[in-house]
């Protein structure tokens, strides 16, 4: 089991609204993500706005809109060293 961890932190100019993470892992070495959490800046600390296992070659989670300036994909755990290839945030408000 690995224990290695990683953050990617995302600071916009103003906040935006979204409902939707696409992620997507190198898997040149594999899946290595084993544990993550998408989180947002409230006040002074983070907050967890969904959680998952594992991500591969490509995830897409969904959740409540929600609205932040400040967003990070924290990995929890990996192993050996997590490879994120893609982090994006979509409007989930939006019909489709």
């Amino acid at each position: 089991m690995g224990s290695p961890t990683a953050t990617i932190e995302l600071t916009f100019s103003h906040p935006i609204t979204f409902g939707r993470a696409l992620t997507m892992e190198w898997l040149v070495e594999g899946q290595e993500v084993q544990k993550y959490a998408i989180q947002v800046m409230n006040g002074a600390k983070w907050k967890t706005i969904y959680s998952g296992t594992t991500i591969g070659h490509k995830k897409i989670d969904l959740f409540s809109p929600t609205t932040a300036q400040k967003v990070r994909l924290n990995i929890l755990s990996a192993s050996p060293t997590p490879r994120i290839r893609k982090f994006q945030l979509f409007d989930g408000t939006q019909a489709q």
